[in-house]
């Protein structure tokens, strides 16, 4: 078991990868969340407001 833990990680460089590509889709994400979040509240205000 030691032998097993003394060695590199195989899919150091491919999970390296997908982990960045995972925070840029959470960013975009996010930014959408955002925009509909705030598109939301201008539309009740305007509801409340008539």
């Amino acid at each position: 078991m030691d032998a097993e833990l003394g060695k590199p990680f195989e899919y150091e460089e491919r999970l390296t990868t997908l982990l960045a590509r995972q925070r840029e889709l959470v960013r975009e994400l996010d930014l959408d969340k955002d925009e509909a979040g705030t598109q939301g509240l201008e539309a009740s205000e305007e509801s409340m407001a008539a």
